[in-house]
């Protein structure tokens, strides 16, 4: 694969060239600024009119995709006619579009399962957010005091070796818990 800025120009070409285009852009971190916690980010007014510009050339199918849920991503952006992934594309809307996966008895109950043990494992460490989103969990640690961040650290890897079905997601907070508590950020 070709790295998109060492090869603007033959990019720049074909997206000239085309009649029409599928643009999908993250929320948090790519079209809003990372904020401390969840209900404080935002669209920048500037990026909304961006994003409504590129919506109404009737040559670009703008879609908006988040680990957030389908309602909580659509309100925050809230430009009619875009498509929105909500919860990692397991809830998806927009014109003439609506998905939703169904999860099956096990998988609830297991997501449960591991909310409530995640909520009585991580209770002591303070500024640490869980969020359940029905189809997904999130931990949020940005608040979390980084004297407090082994202790997190260790209980993340317990349940990487006890939730084998969530094992993706855990070494992926993993490695970012091991990032941030060496400062590698």
């Amino acid at each position: 694969m070709k790295n998109i800025l060492q090869n603007w120009a033959s990019v720049q070409n074909r997206i000239s060239k085309a009649t029409l285009i599928d643009l999908f852009l993250d929320f948090d971190g790519t079209i809003a600024p990372i904020e401390s916690t969840p209900e404080k980010a935002f669209l920048p007014s500037a990026v909304r009119k961006i994003l409504i510009s590129l919506h109404k050339t009737g040559r670009c199918r703008v879609s908006i995709v988040s680990g957030r849920t389908l309602g909580d991503v659509g309100q925050m952006v809230n430009i009619e006619g875009l498509y929105y992934a909500g919860n990692h594309g397991f809830e998806i809307a927009g014109p003439n579009l609506k998905f939703k996966y169904r999860l099956a008895k096990e998988q609830k109950e297991s997501l449960q399962g591991l909310f409530n043990e995640l909520q009585k494992s991580l209770r002591g460490i303070s500024g640490i957010l869980i969020e359940d989103k029905k189809y997904s969990l999130s931990i949020h640690y940005r608040l979390v005091n980084s004297s407090e961040a082994a202790e997190l650290y260790r209980i993340n890897t317990t349940f990487d070796i006890k939730y084998d079905d969530f094992g993706r997601k855990s070494e992926f907070v993993e490695e970012r818990l091991e990032q941030d508590v060496n400062g590698q950020d």
